[in-house]
C-alpha cells in the first residue's frame, strides 16, 4: 500500500527534473545533495516505483517518471492557481457569481452592464442565464442563483430586493404604419389592430393586460411569443404591432422599426434580488453596487 506523499519529496522531484541534476536542485532548494537524493528515494518508496534511470552519468526520467512528472505539473499548477485565487479573493478582486435574468434584459441592458463590470474587474467569473421570472425567484430561494434580475418586485420572506428601476412599455410598429404618425399613441387607438403579445406568465404580460381593461380595447392577437426580441423581429416583418420594454425597444429601433410612447403609460419595476438568508461575498456586494449605478437613470 502506497504511503502518503510528502510535499517536500514532490518539490525535490520536480526541481531535479526542472534544473537537470541533483546537485543543481540541492543548490536551488538550499539543501545538501544527499538530502535531495534521500527525498527522491523516499518519494519512490512512497509511490512504489522508480522515477529515474541512470544513462551514463546522468539521471533521466523513465517512462513512469515522465507520467508522474506530468501529474505533478498539473497539481502544482492547480496549487498556484488556488494561491492566485486566494490573493484575488482577499483583495476583493475575484468571485464566481451565478446570475439569471428575464430574457428582455439578459441580451441587452444586463449584458452591457456585466460586460462593463468585467472590464473593470479582472478575475471575476460570471455565469449568466435567461429564465422566466418564476424560475428565477425559485432558484434564488433555493440558493442555486446568487443574483436574479426580474420585472416587478417579488414579495417573499427569503428574498431581498436590493434595487428597483422604473421601466415602461412603448409601442413598436413597422415603418409606415398609420399609427406611427402619432406620438404618443392613445391605447384606445389600438382597437382592432393585429397584436403580437408576450406569452402568459410574464410580469410584462400582466401589466399590459391590465392596461387594456380600462379603455376596453379589443386587440386581434395574432401571436404569443416568449421573448420580446422575437416580438420585435415579427413586428419589423409586418406581422402586427406590440408593446415591449423601453430598454429593448431603444436597442431595436431603426431598420424598419418605429417606436412610439403610449398614453396612459404602462410601467413596471426592474429588481435585483438575492436570498436574504445566504451570506453575500464582498465581491457580490460590489457587483450589486455597480449594477445599481449602471441601471440608475441619467
Amino acid at each position: 500500500m502506497a504511503r502518503r506523499l510528502q510535499q517536500r519529496q514532490v518539490e525535490a522531484f520536480y526541481t531535479v527534473v526542472e534544473v537537470g541534476t541533483v546537485s543543481a536542485a540541492a543548490s536551488f532548494m538550499n539543501l545538501t545533495q544527499p538530502a535531495v537524493s534521500h527525498l527522491i528515494r523516499a518519494l519512490e518508496d512512497s509511490i512504489g516505483f522508480k522515477l529515474f534511470e541512470l544513462q551514463g552519468r546522468k539521471l533521466e526520467l523513465n517512462a513512469e517518471g515522465r507520467l508522474f512528472f506530468e501529474e505533478v505539473k498539473r497539481s502544482l499548477g492547480v496549487l498556484a492557481s488556488l494561491s492566485d485565487r486566494a490573493d484575488a479573493i482577499r483583495q476583493n478582486r475575484a468571485s464566481r457569481v451565478r446570475i439569471a435574468g428575464v430574457p428582455a434584459y439578459v441580451d441587452g441592458m444586463l449584458a452591457d452592464a456585466l460586460g462593463a463590470f468585467l472590464t473593470e474587474n479582472r478575475g471575476f467569473f460570471i455565469s449568466l442565464e435567461s429564465a422566466p421570472m418564476a424560475q428565477i425567484v425559485e432558484e434564488v430561494e433555493n440558493g442555486n442563483l446568487d443574483l436574479g434580475i426580474i420585472g416587478l418586485p417579488s414579495r417573499h420572506p427569503l428574498l431581498r430586493v436590493h434595487h428597483s428601476l422604473d421601466s415602461d412599455a412603448v409601442l413598436i410598429l413597422q415603418k409606415g404604419h398609420p399609427l406611427a404618425a402619432q406620438d404618443p399613441v392613445p391605447l384606445d387607438c389600438l382597437n382592432g389592430e393585429d397584436f403580437i403579445s408576450i406569452g402568459h406568465g410574464s410580469p410584462f404580460r400582466y401589466e399590459i393586460d391590465l392596461a387594456f381593461l380600462e379603455p376596453e380595447v379589443k386587440l386581434n392577437v395574432v401571436a404569443e411569443v416568449r421573448t420580446q426580441r422575437a416580438i420585435a423581429r415579427m413586428v419589423r416583418s409586418g406581422a402586427g404591432i406590440a408593446l415591449v420594454d423601453r430598454n429593448l425597444a431603444q436597442e431595436q429601433q431603426g431598420e424598419g422599426l418605429v417606436v412610439r410612447d403610449i398614453t396612459p403609460a404602462v410601467s413596471w419595476k426592474i429588481c435585483l434580488i438575492t436570498n436574504r438568508q445566504r451570506p453575500r461575498s464582498k465581491a457580490l456586494d460590489g457587483l450589486i453596487a455597480f449594477l445599481k449605478e449602471f441601471m440608475a437613470p441619467d
